[in-house]
């Protein structure tokens, strides 16, 4: 005896699911064509360096700190850093310090500052400033004539001279007029300075910060301040026969 057939009933077509490798193939050219716009971007006028601005140079050029960038107009404003830069610039001997900023579009901040100008070296007849590296600057400036000036001495003395001289504050450099040599049996690095207020201090160039001391003796009438070993004042011949 046959069994009945029993019909099958129809199935409802359903989607089937994407495979793990579409998706993996759809990333890959979303991937592409990110890296084609940001290929396109940044070899755009957008993505390149339209200005560098340069400030607060003295001593050195323009032209010399540009020759030091790496980078210049047209340069990639993406592809550097800005310590790299700054690394590069502070080997040139008159900065002391150097910002560089981008600002977005386009342009590049170069902020120096130079060593100061601590005093002015006499050489025959001209005089030329003295940076407080020690690095004399072989040109002459109007400004040389109205600072500090180191009289009778050698050019490799003038950088330990330059570099002691930042131990003192502006306003205890504006009280001197000269340094010299000032030779004696006891010490190889004696100094000889002259103040504006018509005093003579001696002293050793290795003891330079204990110039402090001349705050104390400022008001005193024209002689001379040792400040050695133990410091003295001695008043001029003439100031002290007055004051008698």
């Amino acid at each position: 005896m046959l069994k009945p057939s029993v019909p099958k009933l129809p199935t409802s077509s359903q989607p089937k699911p994407l495979k793990f490798r579409s998706w993996k193939g759809i990333g890959l050219i979303f991937l592409f064509f990110t890296a084609v716009l940001l290929l396109l971007f940044l070899q755009s006028p957008l993505g390149r360096v339209d200005s560098v601005r340069v400030q607060g140079n003295h001593w050195i050029t323009e032209g010399e700190v540009r020759k030091q960038l790496s980078i210049g107009e047209g340069s990639s404003f993406f592809g550097w850093s800005a310590d790299d830069v700054e690394d590069g610039l502070t080997t040139l001997p008159t900065i002391k310090d150097v910002d560089v900023q981008k600002e977005y579009p386009g342009v590049v901040q170069v902020h120096i500052r130079e060593h100061d100008h601590v005093a002015s070296w006499q050489s025959g007849g001209n005089v030329y400033p003295v940076l407080g590296n020690g690095l004399i600057i072989h040109q002459e400036s109007e400004q040389a004539q109205h600072t500090l000036l180191l009289k009778e001495w050698r050019q490799e003395q003038v950088k330990k001279i330059g570099q002691a001289l930042t131990q003192l504050s502006p306003d205890l450099r504006k009280h001197l007029v000269t340094i010299s040599p000032y030779p004696n049996e006891v010490y190889d690095d004696g100094i000889e300075m002259t103040t504006v207020y018509d005093h003579k201090v001696f002293m050793r160039l290795a003891e330079l910060d204990r110039f402090t001391n001349y705050e104390f003796f400022r008001d005193k009438p024209a002689g001379k301040l040792y400040i050695l070993d133990s410091i003295w004042f001695v008043p001029d011949a003439k100031t002290a026969s007055s004051s008698d």
